[in-house]
């Protein structure tokens, strides 16, 4: 029935089942990691115990997204509370994630222990917004460094922003610079650049070379 199909309203008549069973098992231990204490991170996995970091190396890359972007979820549902910084240690001993090279799981590394409040992991976020400047990941970063505990990482966000602003592309210089309240090309305090000064002192050395050349018989423009 095409008609049904494509342009009566509502779902299509008939949907595909998919298998969600490796998808409630993540939201499973995400919910393990927000709601219990783990003992040393047993958990239960298709009848059977098995210890986290071999469950978890034997995980596909989105599965390990998920998990994350589960934790995301957790932290600021109804109710909820960040995890703690003795659960973070023992998820980061287990999982690597702080020394992980996937810019996918890093990132929503970085944002969940900005968000749970651990200090600990300021300088990979500090390296993260310096080594790359996808604004997939870069403004969402500054963006909680910059309200991490209520402002206090503020301003490692701008010192890291003035730092590696020109390695940024301009589109997402300037949007970064938005989001921290900054001009594009605003100086730090105390560094503005004196473009009036610099541009009259080239303007006297400009007079002083063409009316050397004029005393000397030559041309004021070289290449007449």
């Amino acid at each position: 029935d095409w008609d049904a199909w494509l342009y009566s309203e509502g779902m299509p008549p008939e949907l595909p089942q998919f298998d969600n069973q490796v998808a409630n098992f993540t939201k499973h231990m995400a919910n393990s990691w927000t709601e219990f204490e783990p003992d040393v991170a047993l958990f239960w996995v298709g009848g059977k115990t098995e210890n986290a970091d071999q469950c978890w190396a034997n995980w596909s890359s989105v599965q390990k997204q998920f998990l994350l972007d589960c934790l995301l979820e957790n932290i600021i549902a109804p109710n909820s509370r960040p995890l703690s910084l003795e659960k973070l240690q023992e998820m980061d001993r287990l999982y690597g994630l702080t020394k992980s090279k996937n810019c996918e799981l890093r990132f929503r590394w970085c944002t969940l222990c900005l968000r749970c409040g651990a200090d600990s992991i300021l300088p990979t976020v500090e390296e993260m917004l310096s080594s790359q400047g996808r604004m997939k990941y870069t403004r969402p970063l500054y963006r909680d460094l910059a309200h991490y505990k209520q402002g206090q990482g503020k301003a490692l966000a701008l010192k890291t922003f003035f730092k590696n602003r020109r390695f940024y592309h301009p589109i997402c210089r300037k949007m970064v610079a938005s989001d921290l309240g900054l001009h594009p090309d605003e100086e730090p305090d105390g560094m503005q650049v004196p473009w009036g000064s610099i541009a009259a002192a080239t303007a006297a050395v400009m007079a002083g070379w063409v009316m050397w050349r004029v005393k000397n018989r030559q041309s004021p423009l070289p290449f007449m």
